[in-house]
């Protein structure tokens, strides 16, 4: 072929080329040009205004909900509503990449957690035929298959709704619960506070080992409505209902004072749950709705079982200041609690929550068959059953004498040894820190049967379990001494800080950890300091706590603006950066 036979061939493909663009151009030209436009004879393509994206923008929302679709003579070509959507919005619609997919779910994972401490791993599929020996593909496992299997261990967080004069509903990470209670304040009532009604439902994890977030998500929004449903048939009819009635048909009228709900911290989907069924229940009803912290409702749950016990009018007990060790799955923290809103922080974990550590242990120690036949994911309560399947006589516990011992090692027959949580650190100033560690132990355990090559026994998986909860539960009580103790000569007990001391949480259920702190502080000279846990039905997450937390923010004035919004995150303490509880906008003085 010559020079100019090649030339004019480049040539004739390069016209094809452009020719084939200059039609596309008018094509899609003519699609963003309206219907009467080009009916009339083609109007010149104008840019489109906001005014045009909001009517198109109508439009393309119309053809998806099912409405009547207004695309012109595109619609005579059968071109796909949600195509003309997109089209007359001009959406760019594109693909994502390995990278961008990895960095939209980081930060989907870090608005649910709101921490980067266990990022997700995400890897694409390995292309057919690609895949070179020692490679990535060769060396770390597919954790989310094209999406299929993604999970997220997430820790329990709480959503609840409540009221005062009966109702309240708790959304927790997997559980939903509805509860009333009814506070007595005149004279001659046997108790001061009643629970009227109390339900709870408990979405099935038991396949994913843990909280599966979109299946905690689907059951709170199945459940909630129902359970509130029955709950406002115990709400007491008002008084003067039949005052409202024009026909003799209309129905009585539930006597309610306000709603209670959690608005935090925790993840914003499972909170929202419940925020929005507040906010609608309580403008229903033309009552107040109180936006409550979690941990806060944990702190008071004593007082709750105190007013339920006492005679209407007594004084709240216990009264404040006590010092509150709150154990969860989420959160570990030891507060001076000085006042219904003041609650310093003197310690709190410096890795992972004390029954996020005991879930992952158990996990790791419990039989197999155990746990594929159980179809709970309260992990923690089972390792607990497994040790001490006979209680106190199992317990077989003697606390340590001097801190040497207590963080020395317990060589036992199968050659393994655990060591106390921060014993060993740098120049040894971990080791009267005032903050909790329980990621050390829980990997300690893990690592020990990751390099297992053989069966272990059901003797060795006890002790392995029961030495676990010593350390755990020491390390509690250890720093719960030395804030007890004066900051000059940490000998002396520090009569004016508390003589109360409430246990209340998830982890406070678990009776070896009672005892454990009872001997302890015996021990070490505080005898005089009362331990009050609730009753294990209250220790986990409920709505019955947030019930009586919106009580006791109801009557010192506070309630919450309709505009709040769920919090990730949010502290009790009032020195921290976000003012702690009355520090968030959107609290209102009655």
């Amino acid at each position: 072929m010559s020079a100019a036979a090649g030339e004019d061939r480049w040539r004739t493909q390069r016209g094809q080329q452009q020719q084939t663009q200059q039609n596309r151009q008018q094509q899609q030209q003519q699609r963003s040009t309206p219907s009467h436009e080009r009916a009339a004879g083609g109007a010149s393509h104008q840019p489109q205004t906001s005014q045009n994206r909001q009517a198109s923008g109508s439009q393309g929302m119309s053809a998806v909900s099912g409405n009547a679709w207004n695309g012109g003579d595109r619609a005579n070509r059968g071109t796909p509503p949600s195509l003309g959507m997109a089209e007359d919005q001009h959406i760019p619609i594109r693909q994502f990449n390995a990278q961008e997919t990895r960095e939209v779910l980081k930060r989907a994972y870090v608005d649910a957690i709101g921490s980067e401490s266990k990022p997700i791993i995400y890897k694409e599929p390995m292309p057919a035929g690609n895949a070179k020996p020692g490679g990535p593909w060769a060396s770390k496992p597919n954790n989310m298959a094209s999406g299929q299997d993604f999970f997220v261990q997430l820790r329990k967080q709480v959503t609840a709704l409540q009221q005062d004069n009966g109702s309240k509903i708790d959304n927790s990470g997997d559980d939903t619960c509805v509860a009333i209670i009814q506070k007595h304040e005149a004279q001659g009532h046997s108790r001061g506070a009643e629970i009227l009604f109390q339900k709870k439902v408990t979405a099935d994890n038991s396949r994913f080992r843990g909280i599966h977030p979109l299946v905690a998500l689907h059951s709170h929004q199945e459940s909630l409505a129902e359970l509130l449903q029955d709950a406002l048939c115990s709400v007491p009819l008002s008084g003067n209902s039949s005052a409202n009635k024009s026909d003799g048909l209309a129905p009585q009228r539930r006597n309610l004072d306000f709603i209670t709900v959690t608005r935090g911290p925790g993840m914003r989907s499972n909170l929202s749950t419940g925020i929005d069924t507040a906010k609608a229940v309580a403008v229903s009803f033309h009552v107040p709705v109180v936006g409550v912290h979690h941990m806060q409702a944990h702190a008071l749950t004593p007082r709750l079982v105190a007013a339920m016990e006492n005679v209407s009018g007594t004084p709240k007990d216990p009264a404040f200041p006590f010092l509150s060790l709150l154990i969860s799955g989420g959160h570990t923290l030891l507060l001076h609690s000085r006042g219904l809103t003041e609650h310093e922080i003197l310690a709190s974990t410096m890795d992972i929550a004390l029954g996020d550590a005991l879930d992952k242990i158990a996990r790791v120690v419990l039989p197999r068959d155990m746990l594929e036949q159980s179809c709970k994911t309260s992990y923690s309560v089972m390792l607990e059953e497994f040790v001490f399947p006979n209680g106190f006589p199992d317990y077989q516990y003697a606390p340590p004498p001097t801190r040497k011992e207590e963080i020395c090692t317990r060589p036992n027959k199968w050659g393994w040894v655990l060591g106390a949580p921060l014993a060993k650190s740098e120049g040894g100033h971990k080791a009267k820190a005032m903050e909790f560690s329980f990621s050390g132990l829980e990997s300690s355990v893990r690592r020990l049967f990751d390099k297992r090559t053989g069966p272990t026994t059901v003797e060795e998986r006890i002790e392995l379990a029961r030495e676990s909860m010593r350390l755990a539960f020491e390390h509690l009580a250890s720093r719960l001494v030395l804030a007890l103790k004066t900051p000059e000569s940490q000998s002396a007990p520090e009569p004016a800080l508390t003589d109360t001391l409430v246990v209340a949480g998830g982890v406070a259920s678990n009776k070896f950890l009672r005892f454990v702190l009872r001997e302890y502080l015996n021990l070490k000279g505080f005898e005089h300091i009362r331990l009050l846990f609730p009753p294990s039905s209250l220790c986990t997450d409920n709505a019955a706590m947030i019930a009586w937390t919106g009580i006791e923010m109801y009557e010192a004035g506070w309630e919450s603006d309709l505009s709040f919004k769920a919090l990730r995150k949010w502290s009790m303490d009032p020195a921290a950066d976000d003012g702690g509880i009355l520090g968030v906008p959107y609290w209102e003085r009655r």
